[in-house]
């Protein structure tokens, strides 16, 4: 399951759906539409309908479209804002409620970190598309810029990736 503040609706893959167990009512009807992915291609929607699942602890009956996508089940806008829900990305966790549900994988050891890029002219990236620009860091290499013995010396020339 991913969490995806970008996307403003809940999709369900059509595998997942079919696993779901017989006993379970499902109420989808077919839709003619399409999905724009975040690569900016789409896809078709199958369905979409009422579809009852759990999150945590919270039991809950919500709207869902039913896609081909990557990822087995997208948690969408319609999702979070309904069940008042936090993404809390310093903690790396999702707050339904009193219950906290941790981000798999992810740790929260360590602090963001916000570095100016300095680049010696100006450069165009078009929309859906990145570009490796030269540009340098800057900073003065303090711990609490959160420099590490790994990360590149204040001003020390470097690929810096747009998208």
């Amino acid at each position: 399951m991913v969490i995806d503040t970008g996307s403003n609706i809940t999709i369900l893959r059509p595998d997942v759906l079919g696993r779901v167990s017989k006993d379970v009512d499902i109420d989808v009807q077919p839709v003619d539409s399409l999905l724009q992915t975040v690569t900016g291609e789409t896809t078709p929607v199958q369905s979409r309908g009422k579809l009852a699942f759990q999150v945590g602890n919270l039991k809950v009956v919500h709207d869902v479209w039913i896609a081909d996508v990557e990822n087995e089940c997208i948690l969408g806008l319609d999702f979070l804002i309904s069940n008042d829900c936090v993404v809390d990305v310093q903690e790396s966790c999702l707050r339904i409620g009193p219950e906290e549900i941790r981000f798999k994988g992810m740790t929260a050891t360590k602090k963001s970190v916000c570095r100016r890029v300095m680049v010696a002219e100006t450069w165009l990236v078009p929309p859906k598309s990145e570009a490796i620009i030269p540009g340098m860091l800057d900073g003065d290499g303090s711990p609490e810029e959160g420099w590490e013995k790994s990360t590149l010396a204040r001003n020390q020339d470097c690929p810096v990736i747009f998208s």
